[in-house]
């Protein structure tokens, strides 16, 4: 019975160390900074689907509401190989992300949308970025011909690598970091709203893979417009002010490779509502109210 009672106090005294090690282990704060390893070459496949429906209320003209409800449907599909170089002497780390695939798909109602072949712009061209020694994205070099902002771009690169918080993280623990997006308005000659919030991320769990520490993270994302009014032809060619009133949610789950500074998987869901309304009375007005809801999924694989 002694003995017994000996080996039951040293399988207690075994599980409290191994206890208080694991909650050691889990309250450890890791850098989680997502920038890809000098000297190597992997690859990323983005693909984007959509689903917007418009709906006019009000003074809509005849064109319009033959199509009322206006259901538009998009899907895209992205690939790239991304090559990074040795640090140049003033610790500069220069990546290069070269398209080898872009196509894009849009209807509306069903029918197929001119603009889908403006993806092809996209193949073969090489996009340089610039990160510091810290890890800070500090240049973007866009090549001739693509008609893409650099602004757009360094928000692409954030939807692909998470838009995670720089800082060091404990799993379990929550960071919150600023949001940023546009999306297309359903008005012509009006362009992209922008939107701003926030992502609140919890690292959720590090596991050891074959030969990596792999991150996994769990993202809710809030936003809101940036300007609430604007300006908008109108059918007669004259200028509408115009009220806008837009909304963005989102949940979404990431794997990242820290030792390789690379993204393993990514899957964010997005859900977006907004309203249109004219700030003419109805008599002067010639647009009609517009309110629009929709689903956006973006998801990113990555690997050597």
């Amino acid at each position: 019975m002694k003995k017994l009672g000996l080996t039951s106090m040293l399988l207690a005294l075994v599980c409290l160390c191994l206890g208080s090690a694991t909650t050691f282990a889990q309250s450890e704060k890791i850098s989680i900074r997502i920038v890809p390893k000098p000297n190597q070459t992997s690859r990323l496949s983005l693909s984007q689907d959509g689903e917007i429906e418009m709906s006019f209320e009000g003074n809509v003209p005849e064109e319009l509401a033959k199509m009322n409800p206006m259901r538009i449907k998009m899907k895209t599909l992205t690939s790239m190989t991304v090559r990074s170089s040795a640090p140049d002497n003033r610790g500069q780390l220069e990546v290069e992300m070269s398209y080898d695939k872009s196509s894009a798909e849009m209807t509306m109602n069903g029918n197929p949308m001119p603009g889908g072949n403006e993806a092809d712009k996209l193949i073969g061209k090489k996009f340089k970025v610039v990160y510091d020694r810290q890890g800070n994205l500090v240049d973007v070099k866009i090549p001739p011909g693509t008609g893409l902002p650099s602004e757009s771009f360094k928000e692409m690169l954030k939807s692909i690598y998470g838009n995670l918080p720089t800082a060091p993280m404990a799993v379990g623990e929550t960071a919150v970091v600023p949001f940023k997006t546009t999306f297309p308005l359903p008005i012509p000659g009006a362009g992209p709203l922008n939107l701003e919030g926030q992502a609140i991320t919890k690292l959720v769990a590090v596991n050891k893979g074959a030969a990596d520490r792999i991150a996994r993270f769990d993202q809710i994302t809030d936003a809101k417009l940036v300007v609430n009014s604007l300006d908008a032809p109108g059918p007669d060619g004259q200028r509408i002010k115009m009220n806008l009133d837009f909304k963005m949610s989102g949940f979404g789950t990431y794997q990242m490779n820290l030792d390789k500074g690379m993204v393993k998987s990514g899957d964010m869901q997005m859900k977006i509502e907004g309203r249109v309304t004219s700030l003419q009375s109805s008599a002067q007005s010639k647009m009609p109210n517009i309110n629009v809801r929709g689903t956006i999924r973006v998801a990113v694989t990555g690997g050597n």
